[in-house]
């Protein structure tokens, strides 16, 4: 509940589960591949640190999809700016208007 409302303060651990729940059920899509270099834009993103949203989530090196798919959808302006190219990707993957 914190995440949804303070997600300045804590991270949306149910849309990260949603997330997952999303990417299991759809496993014909094409999704991009991340790695670990993602990490800062994120944290620029959100204004969290990569530690306080493992810490959130309660697991070390949680999966980086979910966590750019959270990003996405509760912080999408910032994200936009961000990352452009992956925000683009999101909207054709979630079917969203530009």
């Amino acid at each position: 509940m914190r995440g949804y409302m303070t997600p300045d303060q804590f991270y949306h651990v149910a849309l990260h589960e949603y997330a997952k729940v999303f990417l299991l059920t759809h496993k014909g899509l094409s999704l991009p591949v991340l790695d670990e270099t993602i990490w800062p834009s994120l944290e620029r993103i959100s204004g969290l640190s990569r530690t306080k949203t493992e810490n959130c989530v309660g697991l070390p090196e949680i999966p980086l999809l979910p966590v750019c798919i959270a990003h996405f959808f509760v912080f999408p302006d910032t994200f936009a700016q961000e990352l452009p190219e992956l925000y683009q990707q999101f909207q054709q993957i979630f079917m969203l208007k530009s």
